[in-house]
């Protein structure tokens, strides 16, 4: 990519000129954090297309775009770690919203927020829908694990650098160690290569067999070659040479498990300048945030009639709508918690003035095909991406 990276580097280095950490990440894989000229506030730009269901190279788990993304998770735990540390407030930028994302990120993006307090992200700011929504990020509980009567046959893989990250999202995230903290990797004896005794060991230190969802065993390591895994093994980084092999249950693979998890914070997505994809009309957006607490204070759109323009012949912005004036539900609090009885309200009265506006400025004040009343399946599936309980 450093056909794109490096003008992109040069494009952003006088902005970036004391931050060359922000410069390295971004000729690294497109993605950076730096400090905003507002006191307090860190801008984190994440590269989305590393985690994007569009991307053909992410069904290849040894490709370069594979394992940045995977690269991408661990600098975003590090980040807000240290964001979290110095009680700085994030704002987090993208394009791909988590629904757009392959299957299993989503899990990880909200498991790494929920290691955090609610108040270190004050919001997110994604697009690439082309129309106007909201979505509530909450904080992600693991399903439920399998009965400890049920029969699970473990399996096999080979050429596994590392079985799933250590520990994570106890300590470290997919790195080639397990030692964050106090979270230190179990390791279990090797037993002559007898890998039924070697199962049974790591069941044994994980306490109880459902918690065990695998391990990592090194025959060259011997005598302690084998690390149990708490969590998921959705991330097995490939590496053809390691001499490492995986073995994991198969459908264990940790989800969230879409209950009444907590609120973390907002996710707004679009508008989009692009009016044909659905037909909508163009739009922009301005967040405007208290300077001291940093808090979302209002999101105000503007939007361009193009059937009135074509008719002029003369294109103007004006004023659509502002979240504050729009939803009396909020109460004047644009909070995740106030969002979420937002969408319940949306969701419990059939006649409902709010959300007829939402979905009248889904599509810009657009009057059209695709502005049809939604209703039925229709807004049932709406309302789960607002409420951030529909996986991606």
């Amino acid at each position: 990519m450093a056909w794109l990276l490096d003008p992109a580097r040069s494009f952003f280095g006088s902005d970036f000129s004391e931050d060359s950490n922000a410069l390295a990440t971004l000729s690294l894989g497109g993605f950076y954090s730096t400090l905003s000229p507002l006191a307090g506030l860190r801008i984190v730009s994440l590269n989305t297309n590393y985690w994007a269901s569009t991307n053909p190279l992410l069904t290849n788990t040894s490709s370069a775009a594979y394992l940045l993304g995977t690269a991408q998770f661990n600098w975003l735990n590090e980040t807000l770690r240290a964001a979290s540390s110095n009680n700085e407030r994030v704002l987090m930028i993208g394009h791909h919203p988590l629904t757009a994302w392959i299957s299993g990120t989503e899990y990880i993006y909200r498991s790494i927020l929920t290691l955090y307090p609610p108040s270190t992200v004050t919001a997110a700011l994604f697009g690439h829908n082309h129309v106007d929504e909201f979505s509530i990020i909450r904080a992600c509980t693991p399903s439920p694990a399998p009965s400890p009567n049920s029969t699970i046959q473990w399996i096999e893989t080979d050429g596994i650098e590392w079985c799933s990250g250590g520990n994570w999202p106890c300590g470290d995230v997919f790195h080639m160690g397990c030692s964050v903290g106090n979270c230190w990797c179990p390791l279990v004896p090797d037993f002559n290569g007898n890998v039924s005794a070697r199962i049974e060991a790591c069941e044994t230190v994980c306490g109880n067999e459902p918690t065990c969802k695998g391990f990592t065993w090194y025959p060259d390591d011997a005598p302690y070659g084998a690390c149990c895994m708490r969590t998921n093994t959705d991330q097995k980084p490939i590496n053809a040479s390691s001499t490492a092999k995986c073995f994991e249950k198969p459908g264990t693979a940790s989800d969230c498990s879409g209950g009444p998890e907590s609120p973390l914070h907002m996710l707004f997505v679009g508008p989009s300048l692009t009016e044909g994809y659905p037909p909508t009309n163009p739009a922009l957006r301005r967040v405007r945030l208290d300077t001291d607490s940093l808090d979302v204070l209002d999101v105000i759109t503007y939007y361009g009639n193009i059937t009135q323009a074509n008719e002029d012949w003369a294109f103007l912005w004006e004023h659509e709508y502002s979240f504050i004036d729009t939803y009396t539900s909020l109460k004047n609090n644009l909070s995740a918690d106030s969002f979420a009885y937002l969408v319940t309200v949306m969701n419990e009265t059939t006649d409902n003035v709010e959300w007829d506006s939402y979905y009248t400025y889904n599509y810009k004040s657009y009057q059209g095909p695709s502005s049809l009343p939604c209703t039925g399946p229709c807004k049932s599936a709406e309302i789960a991406f607002l409420n951030g309980s529909k996986e991606g």
